[in-house]
Order: C-alpha cells, then sequence, then structure tokens
C-alpha cells in the first residue's frame, strides 16, 4: 500500500513537473509560480488522480484564456494583469491552496465525496472570480457597486457587471461539470459549486466595495479566503 502510494506520488509529481514547465514555457506563470503550481498540482494528482488534476488544468488553462483575452483593449485602459499576466507563488497558493488541501483530506475519506464537492468548490470560486474580472474588464461598460447598484468607474474595487458575472458563473458551471463528468462526486453537485462558487465570488466583491480606500485583507489573502468560503459552501450544499 505505501510503495503504490508513493507511485502514484512520484507519478503525479512528474506529471506536474512536465504541466508547469509547459505553462512557463508559454508565459503563463513566472518561474516561482510553475514551481508553487507544481507542488500543489502534485498532492492534487496523487489524492484525487486524473480527475481532480484534470479539473486544476482547466481551472489554470481558463484563467489564464480569459487573462490574455483582450489584453491589449484591457491594457490600453489601465485595467490589466500587471507582468503579461504570468502568475507567481502568491497567487498559486491563494488561488489553489484550499483546493489542494481539500483534495489531500479527501484521500483519506474516499467514502464521502463532500471533501471532493469542497475540492471543486474551491477551484469553481477561483475561476468564476478570475473570469468574471476579465471578462468585466473587457465586455462591461457600466460597472456597478454590489453595495448600492450605482454606476462606477472601470477598475473600481469590488465592481461588477452582468456580463462579467454572467461569465463567471458559466465558467464555474463548467468547471462543475467536468468534475461530475470525470467521476469527482455526484452530478446533482454541479448546481451547488457553481451557486457556491457564485456566492463567494460575490462575497468578495461585496467586501471590496465596503473597503474601497483600505482593504481588510491584502489581495492575495482575500482571494484564499474567497476559495475557502466556496468550498465551504459547496460542501453544505452539495
Amino acid at each position: 500500500m505505501i510503495s503504490e502510494s508513493f507511485g502514484r506520488l512520484a507519478l503525479a509529481a512528474g506529471v506536474s513537473a512536465l504541466f508547469a514547465l509547459a505553462a512557463w514555457s508559454v508565459g503563463l506563470v513566472r518561474v516561482s509560480g510553475a514551481l508553487a503550481g507544481a507542488l500543489l498540482a502534485a498532492l492534487v494528482g496523487w489524492a484525487l488522480g486524473a480527475g481532480g488534476f484534470g479539473l486544476l488544468a482547466l481551472f489554470v488553462v481558463a484563467g489564464s484564456a480569459a487573462t490574455r483575452l483582450g489584453y491589449r483593449q484591457k491594457a490600453a485602459r489601465g485595467l490589466a494583469e500587471e507582468r503579461g499576466g504570468r502568475r507567481g507563488a502568491a497567487h498559486a497558493f491563494a488561488n489553489l491552496g484550499t483546493a489542494a488541501v481539500c483534495a489531500v483530506i479527501s484521500a483519506w475519506r474516499p467514502e464521502s465525496p463532500a471533501w471532493r464537492i469542497a475540492f471543486a468548490g474551491a477551484l469553481a470560486t477561483a475561476l468564476a472570480d478570475t473570469v468574471g474580472s476579465e471578462a468585466g474588464k473587457l465586455w462591461g461598460r457600466k460597472p456597478r457597486s454590489p453595495l448600492t447598484g450605482r454606476s462606477v468607474a472601470a477598475g473600481t474595487r469590488g465592481a461588477v457587471s452582468l456580463p462579467g458575472t454572467l461569465a463567471g458563473v458559466a465558467a464555474a458551471a463548467l468547471l462543475a461539470t467536468v468534475g461530475a463528468l470525470g467521476g469527482l462526486y455526484p452530478a446533482r453537485s454541479v448546481a451547488a459549486i457553481t451557486l457556491a462558487a457564485f456566492l463567494g465570488s460575490l462575497a468578495e466583491s461585496l467586501l471590496s466595495a465596503a473597503t474601497p480606500s483600505r482593504p481588510l485583507l491584502p489581495h492575495h489573502p482575500l482571494n484564499f479566503a474567497n476559495t475557502l468560503l466556496g468550498a465551504s459552501l459547496a460542501a453544505w450544499l452539495g
């Protein structure tokens, strides 16, 4: 049993290293992001196998695609991510840390899908936040404050838009559906994971809008708290 576990971990580490190298080579992540991502992906692959690794890979690819989409246009408006959207270690731990912990715990609780649902909830929340933010920057011409409903300037902390919200929910639903098709959890959990992702990303927007000048939490800790809330809600609702 122990040798089998080490073999699975070695395989997951090898595949994760190759994936991280590919992501770095095409400019999706910085060196620190590739190293941190490889570590977290190896843990996920060891705990959940191909299904879990595939869901994590979907998050990375979809999130990076959303960031790169219309990058010049967003940059011209001063709304693009810095460094060409290449993510570092802090971003990897903030967005994938909760999911990796849920995946590892699920390896010791294989009889219950709750931790696998929480894993998907964390990823779906992070993806909804990323896709929603990037789509809103690109197509959300009338961003509004989630607290007052009034129009605000593009780039305002916590601002939301209809195109961004719809894109974020669609991305979360896609990820949740892929996880169900991969056998990680029952299909009936897809709606719960999608709703949890929406509520988690909305909570982040509300908190950001409520503290525009002095953020209660820095960006990366806020993202981590966001995924923790999404994971908890998904497990509870699912």
